[in-house]
């Protein structure tokens, strides 16, 4: 999940991301969210993965549970972890 699996660039893979690909919104959440090649941002990283787990990839919906579940940048909430 963090690392760039696409070995796209970021810019590239924000304007696939605002193209609806659901990997380009996880790996630009992941990003966001370990500060890889850009200012750590965990609310956008959750709105990216988010988005990536609505368009249904699962390592996204994986990435949002353990995030919620563990409360890394976030309120701990395991109900969220569950969705």
């Amino acid at each position: 999940l963090y690392g760039n699996a696409s070995g796209k660039s970021l810019p590239d893979l924000k304007v696939m991301a605002q193209q609806g690909n659901p990997q380009a919104m996880r790996e630009v959440g992941a990003a966001y969210l370990s500060g890889n090649k850009v200012e750590q941002n965990t609310a956008t990283a959750i709105e990216w993965l988010k988005k990536a787990g609505n368009a249904g990839d699962i390592p996204a919906m994986r990435a949002l549970a353990r995030t919620y579940s563990s409360g890394a940048g976030v309120t701990m909430d395991m109900a969220e972890a569950y969705k």
